[in-house]
């Protein structure tokens, strides 16, 4: 403050003694870089601003008005300033790769490509190397940012090609090439909960990159599942397509797979096939199809059960801020029955530095089943010539929720260690929660004994809390752990699991030296 009365000082004192003499001996582009050095950008944008409107002829000083407009978050002003320098100046090259740096940098990614344009023009051969550099690499951030990494890359290697010293290419580039290098990932699964339903999975899975959008991936997956003392198994392999079209938003993932089961030898097939839109706003629509084993209760394991399932969501925000989802989904078994679920939940950011994230939120869950599938143990018998009593029982051979309806509240925090470790931590507690629950009652009916179903209206309290660790040991492999342990409308559980990734990242550093 105190500088900057001084330097407002001798600016009066200054236009005084022009006043008096007939001249003007204030230097505005020093005082306005004094102003810039004490961080008063507006100040100097202000100075600057009435200096420019003066001086048409004068780019550099119109650059500069224009980045002081710019610092000082006046962004339209900043805009207006490199629109009218660009009109008076249209060859000055400096004028014009700092004004599409501006527009890459502020979201105007198409703008800038049309600033731009003459560096890309077929007689840009004139232009300097380094600037023609600057421009690739500019058009190539512009399509960094919008996701299009196949675009972006031929920018930066373009640029890179005309200047080898671009960091700012080189960096990227070497950016994408690591995110589309190849990989493969070893992984195992435990799973135990009270039905009692135990599993034990192994899985590996890698793939390799058409290009910076498009990675193509195999799978292959060993589940072993002990139920009633026996071992029974489900082996899977599978094939997957995965693809973004920037020009139209339009995610696209495909897969398709075969699966063999133990405990009737049959084979079946197995497939996904997902379509996402990017809308403004980080908002995500997705819809999605697929056709999948169900094997999440006891009894699931003694018959084949293929689910097939639509699904509809939309979702929002970021990581670091808001955050939400809503979504849809039918799921129709084999027997002709279905389940519907509506779900949905957001999260507030509550702290957020640079190493460490808490976030807090609500969330829903609502279930229906179109019949029930809630029947008497298969170990238990009812004996005749009884009064009314209460059987046992178990869904068989999927769960069916009735009027299910979960509120819930959420959290996550996550603690990022330098580059190398990341800790994460979540969990929900339902503190609403109710539904039509089951309970059969056998009946004498002479001279048998009839098993019929009644629903009651039941209160209960779901959690889980979960962790993770994920730990880059080198930039070429990555482990993750990660556990759960909770309570839902069905069980109690205890989940895990151990994962190996290793990325091919010397071959994607060595498609980045181009040197």
């Amino acid at each position: 403050m105190r500088l900057r009365l001084i330097l407002a000082a001798s600016t009066l004192a200054f236009a005084n003694l022009g006043a008096q003499t007939g001249t003007v001996p204030i230097d505005t582009i020093a005082v306005a870089r004094r102003l810039r050095d004490a961080n008063d950008f507006a100040g100097a944008a202000a100075l600057m601003r009435a200096y420019v409107e003066s001086h048409p002829d004068d780019p550099g000083s119109a650059r500069f008005a224009a980045l002081m407009a710019y610092w000082s978050k006046d962004r339209a002003v900043a805009d207006s300033i490199y629109a009218r320098a660009i009109a008076n100046h249209p060859s000055d090259a400096d004028l014009r790769l700092e004004y599409g740096r501006f527009l890459v940098e502020t979201g105007e990614g198409d703008r800038a490509k049309e600033i731009l344009a003459p560096f890309t023009a077929r007689d840009s051969a004139s232009l300097a190397p380094q600037q023609l550099a600057r421009a690739r690499t500019l058009l190539g951030t512009a399509a960094y940012w919008r996701g299009d990494f196949t675009e972006a890359r031929n920018e930066f290697r373009t640029a890179l090609a005309l200047d080898s010293s671009s960091a700012d290419a080189r960096r990227q580039l070497l950016e994408i090439e690591t995110v589309a290098a190849s990989w493969i990932r070893l992984g195992t699964d435990a799973w135990d909960d009270d039905q009692p339903l135990r599993y034990a999975t192994f899985s590996a899975d890698g793939g390799w990159f058409l290009d910076p959008l498009t990675p193509l991936g195999v799978r292959a997956r060993s589940a072993m599942y002990t139920v009633d003392g026996v071992s029974q198994s489900v082996l899977t392999a599978e094939a997957s397509f995965t693809s973004y079209f920037p020009n139209a938003h339009v995610d696209l993932d495909a897969a398709a797979g075969v699966l063999e089961r133990s405990f009737d030898e049959s084979t079946d097939w197995t497939g996904r096939f997902t379509l996402g839109a990017r809308l403004p706003q980080t908002v995500m629509l997705r819809a999605s199809y697929a056709r999948a084993p169900y094997t999440s209760t006891v009894r699931s394991l003694y018959q084949a059960i293929m689910v097939q399932t639509l699904e509809g969501s939309a979702r929002w925000g970021s990581s670091r801020g808001w955050s939400g989802e809503l979504a849809a989904r039918y799921a129709r078994y084999p027997d002709d029955n279905h389940v519907s679920t509506a779900f949905g939940w957001v999260l507030a950011p509550v702290s957020r530095r640079e190493t460490a994230m808490l976030h807090v939120g609500y969330g829903f869950t609502a279930q229906n089943s179109g019949e029930n599938r809630f029947a008497p143990r298969a170990d238990i018998s009812v004996p005749p010539g009884q009064g009314a009593t209460v059987v046992l029982g178990e869904y068989n051979p999927y769960y069916t929720p009735q009027n299910l309806l979960i509120h819930s509240a959420l959290a996550t925090a996550s603690l990022r260690a330098g580059r190398a470790l990341m800790i994460e931590s979540g969990g929900s507690y339902g503190f609403s929660a109710h539904d039509d629950a089951p309970v059969l009652i056998a009946v004498p009916t002479p001279p048998t004994t009839t098993v019929q179903t009644a629903f009651y209206d039941r209160s209960f309290n779901p959690w889980n809390v979960r962790g993770s660790i994920d730990w880059t040991a080198t930039p070429a492999v990555r482990l993750a752990l990660r556990v759960e342990h909770g309570r839902d409308a069905y069980y109690a559980f205890t989940t895990g699991r151990l994962e190996l990734t290793y990325t091919f990242v010397a071959a994607a550093e060595r498609r980045a030296d181009l040197r």
